[in-house]
């Protein structure tokens, strides 16, 4: 069933264009992303002995995405890789979803558990991947954006959540170092990479909300301060293997 055309592989196309141009992802997640979707669509025309027609793409159940991961893990996937591998699945059955006009309802299912291991500082293009997705899975363009802007902020200048949640529009337009209160009350001045400053005015951008003089730099999606506990969700459940992000600071080669 390998050589059998899958007419679900014509949502991939347009979902590679929707990642590189409405979300602006880079080109190597838009590679990663892309390349997950049609592996799931090439495991389901082997598992089920049939072409894949873009319907089917939102009848899928848990046991469909446990047999592709037991699959891929047979194929010797790790299992940090087989998660982020069950991350693009999700976010492509919810844009599948999203096309055909149905409301998403993706299949719950674990993603494979990792072994413990010492906490070690994420890689610059670790962290680039962890921020898109956040921005990949927002509610709203402009959260994604926000997702984005604060994940490299925190990677990018080593600041703290709580430092980044305590810049307002005084701060803007960002320039290359910027001035933060961090724990005891101790002022510190902390550089703004280019990126990073790129980030944060697509944000401003496309925020809905005004944001000048006192108003916190982030905004929640109603327009008020955003919290800790309800910044990005992809921080929090990096900080079991990644903790240079978690925290928000750069590692330690480039301290």
């Amino acid at each position: 069933m390998g050589d059998l055309p899958h007419p679900a592989s014509a949502l991939v196309a347009q979902w590679a264009g929707h990642l590189a141009h409405d979300r602006r992802r880079s080109a190597h997640t838009v590679r990663a992303y892309v390349g997950t979707a049609h592996r799931l669509i090439e495991f389901l025309g082997e598992y089920r002995g049939e072409a894949i027609e873009a319907p089917a793409l939102i009848d899928l159940n848990a046991a469909d995405l446990r047999a592709f991961l037991a699959a891929r893990r047979n194929s010797g996937l790790g299992a940090a890789s087989a998660a982020r591998e069950l991350s693009g699945v999700r976010a492509f059955l919810i844009y599948a979803a999203e096309q055909l006009g149905s409301v998403p309802n993706v299949p719950r299912t674990r993603a494979p558990r990792r072994p413990k291991t010492l906490p070690r500082p994420a890689a610059p293009n670790e962290a680039v991947a962890l921020a898109e997705d956040a921005g990949a899975f927002a509610s709203e363009p402009w959260i994604g954006a926000r997702d984005l802007a604060i994940l490299l902020l925190l990677y990018g200048s080593g600041l703290r959540i709580s430092e980044a949640l305590s810049l307002t529009g005084r701060d803007l337009p960002m320039g290359e170092v910027i001035r933060v209160t961090g724990k005891r009350a101790k002022m510190r001045v902390v550089p703004v990479v280019q990126a990073v400053r790129e980030a944060i005015g697509d944000y401003v951008r496309q925020c809905p909300y005004p944001i000048s003089g006192d108003t916190p730099l982030f905004l929640g999606a109603r327009g008020g301060p955003l919290s800790a506990g309800t910044a990005p969700p992809s921080r929090r459940a990096s900080s079991r293997s990644s903790p240079s992000v978690a925290t928000g600071r750069p590692c330690p080669a480039e301290s």
